[in-house]
């Protein structure tokens, strides 16, 4: 799994407008046209967005926005400066997004580039997803007697 990177600061085109300053992997601020976020053959990376230099401007729970088509793409977690995001690059392709800020009406919309090969898998450490109703506890007990009766022996014992 190949992490990713980026660092957003606010800067200026060559008009003089606004215009955020994308670094991606620590490779350079660089404006629009953004560089793609390449997602390699079957890796599956936690991708984190960092504002920096950017006072009163933060993410929001509705900060990342892809397409519907897009599925294995979801925000992992959000703080004010901080967004992750899990590309589970389920499908070869570009998915276009778009980063929505609170205190800046100017969005950025690079791509991310999935060469595919990507799964969805259960997240075992979190069984209270999963199962929802059932809490982490309860979803441990009905697995631990599911593995005992599996184990048992079935028919006559030899001696």
């Amino acid at each position: 799994m190949a992490d990713q990177t980026v660092v957003l600061t606010p800067g200026t085109n060559p008009k003089g407008d606004f215009e955020w300053q994308m670094n991606l992997n620590n490779t350079g601020a660089k404006g629009a046209p953004y560089p793609a976020i390449v997602v390699g053959h079957g890796d599956t990376p936690i991708i984190t967005f960092t504002i920096q230099n950017a006072p009163g401007v933060s993410f929001t729970d509705k900060s990342f926005l892809v397409p519907a088509e897009a599925k294995g793409v979801h925000v992992q977690s959000v703080q004010p400066t901080e967004l992750k995001v899990h590309d589970k690059n389920l499908a070869k392709g570009q998915i276009p997004y778009v980063i929505a800020f609170d205190g800046q009406p100017t969005k950025l919309d690079p791509i991310i580039d999935n060469d595919g090969g990507g799964h969805i898998a259960p997240d075992l450490a979190s069984t209270d997803i999963a199962f929802p109703a059932l809490g982490g506890f309860a979803v441990g007990v009905i697995l631990t007697l599911v593995l005992r009766s599996m184990s048992r022996k079935r028919g006559p014992v030899e001696r």
